[in-house]
């Protein structure tokens, strides 16, 4: 096996030479004077934080600033404390896009739609600056409140939240064009029957008192105007976009009940007759059944669904057991490409770009092997110090129980040592000679 017998020392040099050569392949790629330095300082752990947390300190003042001197520039009360804020977080964003545009430069940088979007929040905040006047797009300003989206790049559960949601998306429009098309079926019926609802400015009611025979029933007029002045029918059902916002509404359940569906419940329509009553009530159930319990479920459903769906690729992501014979095979025959490459150039010839890349990989996956290596030596030491363990559990053990043992290759002795143990124990239960899971090894 290669690297078996190295010593960590030999190991961390591996590791450090390693290191050393990808900084140098990453420095060979600079477009720019210490390009990776100002990305390695501007990507690292520490940065980002203080950038997030200016971004929250920005949040914040805007909300203060909305709150407690929400006017006009010309009529607030602190008006100048406002500004020298917003010029303070400008100024620092403007200065973080900067190095994050150096330390990205050239391509990398503008295939992000983040970059993207802080290079148009920024360029909002650098007029807001200059004091520009922008004239029909003055309204731009707006989108410094935007800026809070900023902190979803940086924070890693809340950059997984809305790629994921972004992802799911495609998933779900089937869900919603079905919601859409019922909806507006609805909608083009409530046109239909509800329209002129109240067109007299007054709809009649029955109230009944007493029962049987002696049951008088009354005619009530009751106004159909709303708190508008407008007639009933013509406000909620007037035209097709005033019905569809209507039963969405009703479909979000505020005050639909009392201000949509009782009056046409006990109003008297115009095509009186036996069934009006029940036809409305039966429109607006089966409106609530199809869509607040079955349709928004099913979108709900699929979001969920394509969340789900992202664990099971990492999963198999990380398995990865049975492909590490083909990526063994790459890498030996990338160390074999590369040494012959080495072997067959003449001694003293300068070396091509192609002989330097590939001596550059071979060194590279000389340390991947040995730092592997390092790492299965380490699980080898852990298992025979547990081995050692269980034997002394099982009792007194032969001096021949700590001699090398050639039928288990790899362990030694103490492997050996449990196996006689065990075969001392003669028929007892696996799980009763080791009182522990096989998984507390495992860990």
């Amino acid at each position: 096996m290669l690297g078996g017998g190295r010593s960590s020392v030999g190991l961390s040099a591996e590791g450090v030479a390693a290191a050393e050569a990808a900084a140098a392949a990453e420095k060979a790629n600079d477009i720019l004077p210490y390009q990776s330095v100002v990305k390695h300082f501007y990507m690292h752990g520490m940065s980002q934080g203080i950038v997030a947390t200016v971004i929250v300190g920005n949040f914040v003042v805007s909300i203060l600033e909305k709150e407690y001197d929400p006017y006009p520039p010309d009529q607030q009360i602190n008006p100048q404390l406002w500004i020298v804020l917003d010029n303070i977080f400008n100024s620092i964003f403007l200065v973080e896009l900067l190095i994050n545009m150096y330390g990205s430069w050239f391509c990398a940088f503008w295939k992000s739609g983040w970059n993207l979007f802080d290079t148009l929040v920024v360029l909002v905040g650098v007029l807001s600056i200059s004091k520009a006047d922008l004239g029909a797009f003055s309204d731009l300003k707006m989108l410094r409140a935007f800026r809070v989206f900023r902190l979803f790049k940086r924070i890693p559960a809340l950059n997984k939240i809305i790629t994921s949601l972004l992802r799911a998306i495609p998933g779900v429009i089937n869900a919603f064009v079905i919601m859409l098309i019922v909806m507006c079926i609805y909608a083009i019926l409530a046109v239909e029957y509800f329209k002129n609802f109240g067109n007299d400015e007054v709809f009649w009611t029955t109230e009944q008192y007493g029962i049987g025979d002696d049951a008088i029933f009354v005619n009530s007029s009751v106004t159909s105007l709303s708190v508008r002045g407008m007639r009933y029918g013509e406000e909620y059902y007037g035209t097709f976009s005033r019905a569809l916002f209507t039963l969405f509404q009703v479909l979000t359940g505020e005050s639909w009940a009392e201000m949509v569906a009782r009056p046409l419940l006990f109003g008297k329509p115009e095509w009186d007759s036996s069934w009006s009553v029940f036809g409305v009530a039966t429109f607006f159930t089966t409106f609530i059944l199809l869509h607040q319990i079955v349709l928004v479920n099913v979108v709900v459903a699929v979001l969920l669904d394509k969340f789900v769906e992202n664990e099971p690729e990492k999963k198999e992501e990380g398995e990865g057991e049975e492909e590490k014979p083909a990526i063994e095979d790459t890498a030996v025959a990338s160390a074999t490409r590369a040494s012959a490459a080495l072997t067959d150039a003449p001694l003293g010839a300068p070396a091509s770009s192609d002989t330097a890349s590939l001596a550059l990989e071979l060194r590279q996956l000389r340390a991947e092997v040995a730092l592997q290596m390092e790492g299965m030596n380490q699980v080898r030491a852990q298992m025979e110090r547990v081995l050692v363990i269980v034997a002394q559990q099982q009792g007194a053990l032969p001096a021949e129980a700590l001699a090398p043992s050639p039928s288990l290759p790899g362990v030694g002795g103490k492997a050996k040592a449990l196996s006689l143990a065990h075969a001392r124990r003669g028929s007892e239960p696996a799980d009763a000679a080791i009182p522990f899971k096989a998984a507390s090894l495992q860990s």
